[in-house]
């Protein structure tokens, strides 16, 4: 995807009216408007058009395909896409805060790095049409920011990618204290935290699960056991090539490298996924990028990622829960939302938002260097 600069101008035209008198009649001059209406029209608003760029964590077609889609739908408008990790994506934004080079941002692992750059000011608040149904879903879920700082279009959840032709059912971990055994030293594969807004949420829910100093315990022994970090695709890619057995990752890449085995030939039937007994499960969000150059266009995508061919869209390319109930599951997929909400953490976002960086630094500082 390329990277561009997208600017606006908007000329301003004002009409100045004035009525004319005659000769101590009073009465005025019928070729002004004012003759009749005594005051000026508004100009009207001009129409949203042009292109917006989109910063994302997310992969595969739905990169393409979610600009196909809102450009058949709104005319003269067009969403171009680039591809970062969360991390470095919250390190741009923040480095693009004095003059903004993207409009509008989604995905992140979840809610925690919205939170963070919403608390930062960052964001722009925008409730977006069809938002009035995240109030009738599950409770227990944080769907938008009480400002609507951002805005939940999915559901996604973390677990354990396996090659089901290499291990048994009866021998997959059950639970995440489950990958602290040494059993499975060498074994395990993870994107790097610092760069990975997945991995760096397995970080935050760990320690909020089990209390900061078990929290770390538990990661070093957790680290000690991975083999490397994903250098490039996603651990499912290494699951499914045998070189590694077991990837933590989010429901959705499983289901995305699925697709594109079967698109490409290869074979699907390599790589399962596990979501273990209680685990992180949130709303992932999108938002406005504040000063972004274009936002009304960046709130009619906004607006049309919340219809239902929206949502179709983000659940058959990008495979993720859809949150209108009359939008398709995405294609395959392990579980249901159902499954979703019964094994959900009860997380606190905010801890989390505001112990990401310190998290991230420790896990640099300490546990990378304990083996």
């Amino acid at each position: 995807m390329r990277f561009r600069l997208l600017t606006a101008a908007t000329l301003a035209l004002t009409l100045v009216l004035t009525a004319c008198s005659s000769g101590g009649s009073g009465s005025k001059d019928s070729s002004s408007p004012a003759s009749t209406s005594g005051s000026s029209q508004p100009a009207a608003e001009p129409k949203p058009s042009g292109s917006i760029l989109v910063y994302t964590p997310h992969q595969g077609q739905l990169l393409e395909e979610w600009g196909k889609a809102f450009a058949t739908a709104n005319a003269g408008m067009t969403a171009e896409t680039q591809r970062i990790g969360t991390t470095q994506l919250v390190g741009r934004l923040r480095a693009e805060k004095a003059n903004p080079q993207a409009d509008f941002w989604i995905g992140g692992g979840g809610i925690t790095p919205f939170i963070t750059l919403a608390n930062e000011g960052l964001l722009t608040p925008y409730k977006p049409a069809g938002a009035d149904v995240l109030d009738t879903l599950d409770k227990t879920i944080i769907w938008h920011d009480k400002d609507w700082n951002w805005v939940a279009p999915n559901l996604i959840g973390m677990g354990i990618v396996y090659n089901p032709n290499r291990i048994a059912a009866a021998d997959l971990p059950k639970t995440w204290d489950d990958l602290a055994d040494p059993k499975w030293k060498g074994r395990i594969e993870m994107w790097d935290p610092s760069t990975s807004g997945t991995s760096a949420a397995f970080v935050l829910m760990n320690l909020q699960r089990l209390g900061e100093e078990k929290g770390w315990e538990y990661l070093k022994k957790v680290y000690a056991n991975v083999a490397r970090y994903t250098a490039e695709g996603s651990p499912a890619a290494s699951v499914a090539r045998g070189e590694i057995d077991l990837g933590i990752t989010f429901e959705h890449t499983a289901l995305i490298f699925r697709d594109e085995a079967k698109r490409t030939g290869g074979n699907p039937d390599n790589v399962s996924f596990l979501l273990p007994e209680k685990t992180l499960i949130m709303a992932e969000p999108m938002a406005l990028v504040k000063g972004g150059p274009n936002p009304a266009v960046a709130k009619k995508f906004m607006d049309f990622l919340m219809t239902k061919e929206g949502q179709t869209v983000l659940s058959t390319y990008g495979f993720m829960y859809p949150v209108i109930p009359d939008a398709p599951t995405p294609p395959g997929a392990f579980y249901t939302v159902k499954d979703y909400y019964a094994r959900a953490i009860q997380l606190d976002p905010s801890w989390m938002a505001k112990n990401l960086d310190g998290a991230l630094k420790t896990w640099k500082n300490e546990v990378e260097t304990s083996k």
